[in-house]
């Protein structure tokens, strides 16, 4: 079995990260800094693999650059579900 590598282009893994840092700042969800449990661990490496694999950055940008503050994450968001069930078990 052979490792696979993520290739990007430069800059495209930091912009996706924006994205999602934006919608869940946006969704009222904050990960912890240190200390973190396990299952927010695996929730948070869920986020960043479902983002990177996500079809609708250009829309997600958008969005975050047109609708009002706070609130759920847009039905297109990869991360919709998870979002919705960060913020409801704050």
């Amino acid at each position: 079995m052979t490792d696979q590598i993520l290739i990007t282009r430069p800059g495209a893994f930091e912009a996706r990260m924006a994205l999602r840092d934006r919608m869940m700042v946006r969704a009222g969800v904050s990960f912890p800094t240190s200390d973190i449990p396990q299952e927010i661990a695996e929730r948070n490496a869920i986020s960043v693999a479902a983002c990177m694999d996500c079809p609708n950055s250009t829309a997600c940008a958008h969005w975050l650059d047109t609708e009002p503050a706070h609130g759920p994450a847009p039905e297109f968001c990869a991360n919709a579900s998870l979002i919705d069930d960060m913020r409801n078990h704050r």
